[in-house]
């Protein structure tokens, strides 16, 4: 009942600045504008009754909501249909608020409403997401994307959509200004979404922090793109879609096992190589997501070539070498230039990747301990195979993640995030944001202890410390 208002306050909202917008834009001989303002007033009167009276909600609201777009004249309609991008659908709102009524009003319980999520994530369009709950994780208000200390890890649940989350907002500046219909950038963000795995650590969840991440640098830096809004786009999509269909194993055990895509691509940057393709497969030829198919040649080829070189910069065997190179030519780079700006936004994707150890502890240790736990899924896949354990997959040597955690954060990390703060503003926010975070962090693992339970240790040593949305047992797997 309460989800249902909201959604019918949010329209009614929309419906007045459409009306408000159309009454200057437009010339309306003065009936249809009357009969327009009355039905407004009157779907105002019926939420004030609705509030406080729930036997009106289905009896008259679908009514109402009919009749006000009856009088709606045809050139209004196609005034409103083009502002806000997507067709005028009159059933729409009452079809929606019915449903989450009924399920409401009937006690359905957690798990069903987590399995009537679930199906939601199956399919591969976004026409029957409720956005007054998916674009928000249920807060009921825009996510605060761009902020360094969301907490996703915590936030998401089992029946979340945290890719069409940060999606949505992270994209709805550039969307807007490129002229991308809403419509289509929620099937495209919903498709993405559901070809995720529920992977510990290669997720949704993963995906929609690093687009965050990603948005936070582009503010944070010195570094505009006001005048490039198709850059932006194709940099948060290729952070949406970097890990996409991730398998839970990485390249070098796709390589070792002769997996198909290994094969496919011949044993170079195979996951990446793999994300890259499935994204632009989404961009151009799924019908439904299809989002570039209305740009120019042009714009076509430039997101293309952003989409898949920040992808595929994120295949860690070729972090040093980009670290080294960057570090030669950053001071020099002129950031009005494209072919510049790429090499920032090739940087950003990196610190985003990578952005869980530059975020305050508990918020890291989460992260890490769910990416430990894929790993050990890996090194005990491997041990039944017969192949060598995978570094940092050997669940026997737990007792040295503190000291493994330090060194990856002082040699991997950290002076990849020096260089970010090297085009920082003077806000100064990478420096005592992320690179104070860093540095804390390794004192935390430093004075990290490990459960001394060995039968814990044995089987999942994390299991007590997980988020509960990323609990998971052996069989399971």
């Amino acid at each position: 009942y309460e989800v249902g208002l909201h959604a019918v306050v949010k329209d009614l909202q929309s419906a007045s600045v459409a009306f408000q917008t159309a009454e200057k834009e437009l010339v309306m001989d003065a009936p249809s504008a009357n009969l327009l303002r009355q039905d407004i007033a009157l779907l105002e009167q019926q939420i004030k009754r609705l509030m406080t009276d729930r036997d009106l909600f289905d009896s008259t609201l679908a009514n109402n909501v009919a009749r006000s777009a009856s009088v709606v004249a045809p050139d209004i309609q196609n005034f409103i249909a083009g502002e806000f991008q997507q067709p005028v659908d009159e059933d729409n709102v009452a079809r929606r608020v019915i449903r989450n009524a009924d399920r409401h009003r009937s006690g359905a319980s957690g798990a069903m409403m987590a399995d009537a999520r679930r199906e939601q994530r199956n399919r591969s369009n976004g026409a029957d997401v409720d956005l007054s709950d998916d674009v928000t994780l249920g807060t009921r208000s825009p996510l605060d994307v761009g902020t360094w200390s969301l907490d996703l890890i915590h936030m998401v649940t089992e029946s979340s959509h945290p890719v069409l989350a940060v999606g949505y907002w992270a994209l709805e500046g550039p969307r807007d200004t490129i002229g991308i219909e809403a419509r289509m950038l929620i099937a495209l963000l919903t498709k993405v979404d559901s070809l995720y795995c529920d992977n510990p650590f290669h997720n949704a969840t993963h995906a929609a922090d690093v687009a965050n991440s990603t948005v936070f640098l582009m503010r944070a830096c010195a570094v505009s793109y006001e005048e490039a809004p198709l850059e932006e786009f194709a940099l948060v999509l290729a952070a949406l879609c970097h890990d996409i269909a991730h398998p839970g194993y990485n390249n070098s055990f796709l390589v070792a096992t002769r997996q198909d895509l290994a094969i496919v691509y011949n044993d170079v940057s195979v996951l990446e190589s793999m994300h890259a393709s499935t994204a632009i497969r989404l961009l151009e030829t799924e019908q439904e997501s299809a989002v570039l198919k209305e740009c120019s040649e042009d714009d076509r080829i430039l997101v293309r070539k952003i989409v898949i070189q920040c992808i595929l910069d994120t295949d860690m065997t070729s972090h040093m070498n980009f670290v080294g190179k960057l570090n030669l030519m950053i001071d020099g780079l002129d950031l009005k230039k494209a072919s510049d700006r790429l090499e920032v936004s090739r940087m950003f994707i990196k610190c985003a990747d990578l952005g869980h150890s530059a975020k305050p502890w508990h918020i890291h240790r989460a992260w890490s301990l769910v990416l430990f736990d894929e790993f050990y899924k890996q090194g005990g896949r491997e041990q039944k195979l017969g192949l060598p354990i995978s570094p940092l997959c050997d669940r026997t040597k737990v007792r040295d993640t503190g000291v493994s955690q330090v060194e990856f954060l002082e040699v991997i990390c950290r002076p990849l995030w020096a260089l970010a703060a090297r085009i920082e503003t003077e806000e100064k926010k990478v420096t005592e944001n992320c690179c104070q975070n860093i540095a804390a962090n390794m004192v935390a693992w430093n004075q990290y202890k490990i459960d001394e339970d060995t039968e814990v240790l044995q089987k999942w040593p994390w299991i007590s410390e997980l988020p509960p949305a990323k609990r998971w047992t052996e069989d399971a797997t």
